[in-house]
């Protein structure tokens, strides 16, 4: 023992030292296609080398890794089966796990982490910048800045899924959704409440490709379509106002124009915001270890890759009140780690 304490034991210094490097290897073997060669057999290394176009050496070694981390299991020297987290990567699973990793570990997102140390001194994300006058936003970019990969989709699917099963849309006859995503959440809702009616304000490309999910989903007959920004123009005539992942990728300078713009658009005792996001916990709540991370991580990744930043509730109840809003609830959604419903209305 040194006279600071005990050492740190090694099975933890490994994912600080390596997260990173982990992300990658896993991300390479999946661009090889690997859980889809693999399926549920177990093969040679020179025969998934020769139907994915890598040398045997290079591979070989790439598969001890992936055994090592538990996307592999060995049955020989150099024969290899997928393990229960290997199949969960596959693309014919539910819950496309494989597609988020590898969106998440496309080389501009992870490069991005460059600039954090530079971000933390600072203050000031260093992938956007600082607000000068008029929010320094392009319509929509933050928060769809990769919402039409098929990582984001898949993300956005399982949310939609938990939110309609853990939200009471009910009561809402005509929602306006204001851009956020390619019209997953909205196509969900609508299937499920088929006499409700909406609105989708979007910039494109966003708002042709929320139109071909809704179309696709069979409800594109009840939506109006509105190409604009919700930074000028928020539409009237909403019962519920959906802002789903918006605020959170924006900073409050910027979260606060759009909602003023909502503000003009609502009327006291009338239309709810709606606003689906992700929570800081408060240090004292009763919260799980994997919220509080998820929550940090993200904040981080918002602080490195689009100005945005995660939020504590008692800070949303800040800026709407700014907005002339109130906060009346906070829903959280059944089934996700981190993800709630806000729900404002107009003083």
């Amino acid at each position: 023992m040194s006279e600071d304490g005990p050492a740190p034991p090694h099975d933890r210094l490994a994912p600080l030292l390596f997260g990173f490097a982990l992300s990658r290897i896993t991300a390479v073997g999946l661009r090889l296609d690997l859980p889809g060669l693999l399926g549920d057999d177990a093969r040679s290394t020179p025969e998934l080398a020769a139907e994915c176009g890598a040398s045997v050496e290079g591979l070989s070694r790439l598969l001890r890794a992936l055994a090592g981390i538990g996307v592999l299991e060995r049955e020989g020297e150099e024969l290899f089966r997928l393990t229960s987290l290997g199949r969960s990567l596959r693309d014919d699973v539910p819950g496309a796990v494989g597609a988020v990793l590898s969106t998440y570990a496309e080389p501009g997102r992870w490069a991005a982490w460059g600039g954090l140390e530079a971000a933390v001194r600072t203050g000031t994300p260093v992938a956007r910048p600082a607000p000068n006058g008029e929010p320094p936003h392009d319509a929509g970019a933050a928060p769809e800045r990769f919402a039409f990969r098929p990582g984001a989709r898949a993300v956005a699917e399982a949310q939609a899924r938990a939110l309609v099963d853990g939200y009471d849309f009910s009561r809402y006859r005509h929602l306006v959704d204001l851009g956020g995503g390619d019209g997953t959440l909205l196509a969900q809702v609508l299937r499920q409440h088929p006499d409700c009616r909406a609105t989708v304000l979007a910039a494109e490309p966003g708002l042709s490709a929320a139109l071909g999910v809704l179309d696709e989903a069979g409800v594109g007959e009840r939506c109006v379509a509105e190409e604009g920004d919700c930074f000028a123009v928020v539409p009237r005539g909403g019962d519920g106002y959906l802002l789903s992942n918006l605020l959170r990728g924006w900073s409050d300078e910027e979260a606060l124009v759009v909602l003023r713009r909502c503000r003009a658009a609502v009327k006291p005792g009338g239309a709810s915001l709606l606003v689906v996001t992700g929570l800081v916990p408060e240090w004292d709540d009763d919260h799980s270890p994997e919220a509080a991370l998820l929550s940090a991580l993200d904040d981080m990744e918002m602080m490195v890759t689009g100005g945005g930043r995660e939020r504590r509730s008692r800070e949303y109840q800040d800026l709407f009140g700014a907005a002339g809003l109130r906060l009346d609830r906070v829903v959280t959604v059944p089934g996700q780690v981190n993800l709630h419903v806000l729900e404002a209305s107009a003083v």
